[in-house]
Order: C-alpha cells, then structure tokens, then sequence
C-alpha cells in the first residue's frame, strides 16, 4: 500500500493506492485500485462492503480486465488467491508538490491454477498533483497499460472510476460535485466515450452490494495493446482547465492548464535517450516527466516552432530526476 497527504487540517488531501492483497481469504479484488479525498470528501473512493459485489472488480478503481477459469467460465474481476505471481509497486515517491507510484499488476489477472493467461503486461502508473503555492486544486493523472496475449480471445478490457454523485457527461468528459467541483477526462484512447452506471445497493448492506456509481469506458477489442490516460481534478471553483493528450512513439501523457505529465509508453522497454515531443505552446509550462532513471542527471531543452513546442530530453546534466526516476522541473523559456 501507498498513502500520501498533504496535511492533518480540515482542508487536507488524501490519497491511497493498493497493489497486493493481505493473504486472507475475505480479501478484496482491489490490487491497483486508488482512492481521493479532499477538504473532508471522498472524490472517488472504494466500496467497503463485505463479501458480494462490492469485493469485486465492480467495486474498485481497477483495470476492468475480463479473467476464465478452468470450467470455461469468465468474468471481469482478479485473481486474488491463486494469482500466478504478487501483483506490486515498482516504484513510488512522494514530497510536498507530488506522489508518484508505478506498478505491475500483471500477477492480479493470470492464474496458472486456472490456466488462465490471457494478458502480457498490465501496467498503472500514477501522479498526485498536490495543492501548493502553484497549485490550488488536486489533479490525479492515471496510465494504464494493457497488452493481451496473442491469438487469445480479446475479452472486456475496460476503465472504471467511483463517483458519489450522478454526473454530466460529454464524450470522453464528466463533471459532478463532491464538495469539490470534479472534472474526468479520459484523455487516451481518441474519441472514447464514458458512461455512467448508477449505484444498486445501500452502503453496509449484506452481501455488500455496489453503492457508488460508476463512470466505466471500454476501448476497441481488435487491437493486443490497449492504453487508458485518464486526468481527474478536483477544486473549489468550476473553472475549465484545458487538456492536450500529448503522445510519441514511446512516451504518453497530457498537458493540463500549464502542467505537462509524461509516463513511458512502456516501462520495461523504456530508456533515458534524446526524445522530442510536440505540444501546443505555453508560457512557465510545469514538467512531471517519469519513468528515468532513479536519481540520474539529465539536460532539458524546447525549441519554440510557431504554436509548438520541441522538448529534448537528454541524459547527463544538472537537472536530477528523484528516487522514483520523477523529472519535476520547468520547460526552458
């Protein structure tokens, strides 16, 4: 487990993340699921119930993948006491501007009791952008990696986020009040809808039956690979932030107002080496560019072309990514 705060006032953000189980049977499938609270409500948050639904995928902020069992069955969900391997944080960090955790979740959805090995990497990679000086609202930044098995049947392979309140969607958007005005955007895959599924049980009821709603979205199945980049913001006022996906042949991220968020498109196969990437201009753009090399030095540099910007990323220099392999810097002027 990962927890972060920003403090222990009325006003406080907090954030968790779960990556593996406690070993007892009643366990949740919950590995990769994270929760937000913020100035004393829950922005998105696990059911709690015991046993039923609400200890299943439908109850969790998870990957959506869909797992078989010996007798031909299937259903979306985890394997959660016969997993093939521990599903786990790979790295994490966290001062008082941001938290950064990355994890292989692969262990959660294959089972070799139940010869089910439908998935080659599953992958969730989170930034918390906490309230600071430059900073007045929390921004969660969510990348998930799917790649399937070739030649096996592509079942669902969805992405679910809990909400406490019936939203307003727009495409790939939702907006909704949870003290906070909250604002989701799913930014990754292109032209991607979401949709809502409302709460169908009361909080504490036995079995627990799901009492959150739900904002659910599923990429196209042709594909092996399947990549989710979802941006949730939560702030006092209902200001619209813009946001740009912003993509190359190995990095995936989004500009959101003036902060750039880069995850490594893959993490096994990333390496710190000259990389360019186009996005719109903007002046004293803000950087969280991860997946680097723990405590390495790297040289930044962006070359202004009309309305974009090139941004080169090399190895060796004075600017030092933190003990998770986080860049947080500024682009150059």
């Amino acid at each position: 487990m990962f927890f972060d705060r920003t403090g222990f006032d009325k006003d406080a953000s907090f954030s968790t993340f779960r990556a593996g189980w406690s070993g007892a049977d009643h366990a949740h499938e919950d590995a990769g699921s994270f929760q937000l609270y913020r100035k004393g409500v829950w922005i998105t948050n696990e059911d709690l119930g015991y046993d039923g639904p609400s200890a299943q995928a439908k109850g969790h902020n998870f990957p959506a993948l869909e797992i078989g069992f010996d007798n031909r069955s299937k259903r979306v969900g985890q394997f959660h006491l016969e997993p093939t391997k521990p599903a786990g944080i790979l790295r994490a960090s966290a001062n008082k501007n941001y938290a950064h955790v990355m994890t292989d979740l692969l262990g959660a959805y294959t089972s070799g009791r139940h010869h089910s090995f439908s998935y080659q990497a599953v992958e969730r990679h989170i930034v918390w952008l906490k309230p600071s000086i430059d900073l007045s609202d929390d921004r969660l930044f969510i990348y998930d990696r799917i790649v399937s098995t070739p030649k096996s049947r592509k079942g669902t392979r969805g992405w679910q986020m809990h909400v406490n309140s019936k939203p307003a969607l727009s495409g790939s958007q939702a907006s909704f009040r949870a003290g906070s005005h909250v604002g989701v955007q799913l930014v990754h895959p292109k032209g991607i809808e979401l949709r809502y599924q409302a709460p169908q049980g009361k909080h504490s009821q036995y079995p627990g039956e799901r009492y959150t709603g739900r904002l659910l979205a599923e990429a196209a199945r042709e594909h092996d690979e399947v990549r989710y980049l979802a941006v949730v913001r939560a702030s006092d006022a209902p200001t619209t932030v813009p946001t740009q996906p912003v993509e190359s042949d190995r990095i995936i991220g989004a500009l959101s107002g003036n902060d750039l968020v880069l995850f490594p498109k893959n993490a096994k196969e990333y390496s710190p080496e000259v990389l360019k990437l186009e996005i719109t201009a903007k002046t004293s753009t803000r950087l969280w560019w991860t997946g680097l090399q723990a405590n390495a030095g790297y040289t930044l540099s962006a070359q202004r072309n009309g309305k974009t910007v090139d941004v080169t990323l090399t190895p060796g220099g004075k600017l030092l990514a933190d003990p998770a392999g986080v860049l947080a810097t500024e682009l150059p002027p």
